[in-house]
């Protein structure tokens, strides 16, 4: 944060040295304001600065965080709601940096966030089409981008520090009412990046259809009942052990495309998740800053493709607990044979085969899902059944 850069001490020393401070502090504050991806357009094009210079496009993963119960929390909060966002926004900007994304600004009730690729790792044809090169490096940050908001949806889901700021605030009658419920959407894809707005006022900003992609799979997180979603663009570019913990659970069409996607949830027992490591909260400030510096360096490894998301994996006990037995066993074989019927229009086959899938897990949110929209039809599919669902019209 810009609280973090050091200047030099200037107590009674030359002006030079305040007016480098100062200028210091002012581009510590722009990179906040702008963002880290907007202070690198400013720099590129401090030079000779052009409101109509032409934007640069570039591929990325794109992300958002969506306050499903936003209205709620106005209605309990109200002036206090602006403090209760940035309190949500500390730990998503914070999740995202950590894990080699960038912020990007609040759209509605949702947080936006991009991952960035090197040039090196990008190819453009001669027709100006771009193409990912999958590179350990690239490919890692693909798995990085999914491991960052599920770490996200831990921390909200532990509550701590929203219960914190919620309970001195709210009549006890509503705590409960304010838990926090939150929905991820990611997507791959291309986006122009630049400056938008006039000489009198400019943002930095991604524009792209890809980018509306991420917003609806936020969105439809709702509709299927899980945290987190995300397309099979960004499925196809990760690495097989973070292939191994998202699940297929439908093949849809969205607003403004002319093709179907896949998506995918990330398929982990949160019920495995461990309470709050005591013996942490014992450690001094000195051991706490010592293993944060750890993870940080391993991370920074592993974005560099210099290590593998399975040391990631293995060594966060978070991430192992709710992980360890992810695409094995019983109910993933029957689960791929349901999407496959499902998606050839044999319809009483995939009623028979949801109810295998939930007598080895009743509460499966997504097998509910299907279920209760094959159910509008029942159980037989339409005559024209494309091999994939319409999704437009449920995400109004």
């Amino acid at each position: 944060s810009w609280k973090e850069h050091k200047m030099i001490d200037d107590e009674g020393t030359l002006e030079t040295v305040k007016i480098t401070n100062a200028i210091v502090k002012m581009s510590a504050l722009m990179t906040v304001g702008l963002g880290h991806v907007g202070a690198e357009m400013l720099l590129r094009g401090v030079e000779d600065f052009d409101i109509l210079k032409q934007g640069h496009k570039r591929l990325g993963i794109f992300g958002y965080c969506g306050i499903r119960n936003f209205s709620e929390m106005t209605l309990y909060l109200d002036e206090n709601v602006i403090s209760f966002v940035n309190v949500l926004a500390s730990i998503i900007h914070g999740k995202a940096i950590k894990y080699k994304g960038s912020p990007g600004q609040m759209f509605r009730e949702s947080f936006s966030v991009v991952w960035n690729f090197s040039d090196s790792d990008q190819v453009q044809s001669k027709e100006g089409n771009l193409a990912l090169k999958l590179t350990r490096k690239a490919v890692n940050i693909c798995n990085l981008s999914i491991i960052a908001f599920l770490k996200i949806y831990i921390r909200i889901l532990r509550n701590i520090e929203v219960e914190k700021y919620t309970s001195s605030l709210v009549n006890p009658g509503n705590v409960k009412k304010m838990k926090t419920s939150m929905g991820f959407g990611l997507h791959f894809g291309w986006a122009i990046e630049g400056a938008v707005g006039s000489d009198f006022k400019i943002d930095p900003c991604y524009l792209s259809p890809h980018i509306n992609i991420s917003y609806q799979l936020e969105t439809a997180t709702k509709i299927y009942g899980v945290p987190i979603l995300l397309s099979g663009r960004l499925y196809s570019k990760c690495s097989d052990q973070m292939k191994r913990l998202l699940r297929r659970i439908d093949k849809v069409l969205l607003k403004g495309m002319n093709d179907p996607i896949e998506i995918y949830c990330v398929d982990v027992d949160m019920t495995k998740l461990p309470v709050k490591n005591k013996e942490e909260d014992d450690e001094t400030e000195e051991q706490k800053a010592g293993r944060k510096k750890l993870r940080i360096d391993h991370i920074k490894r592993i974005a560099n493709g210099k290590g593998r998301i399975e040391a990631l994996l293995q060594a966060d006990t978070d991430l192992y607990q709710i992980t360890k037995d992810s695409g094995e066993g019983k109910f993933n074989q029957l689960w791929n044979e349901t999407m496959e019927a499902y998606l050839k229009g044999e319809w009483l086959k995939t009623k028979r085969l949801i109810g295998e899938c939930q007598a080895i897990r009743p509460n499966d949110e997504p097998c509910k899902a299907l279920y209760n929209y094959l159910s509008r039809f029942s159980f037989l599919s339409p005559l024209k059944w494309p091999g994939y669902r319409d999704l437009k019209e449920d995400l109004i």
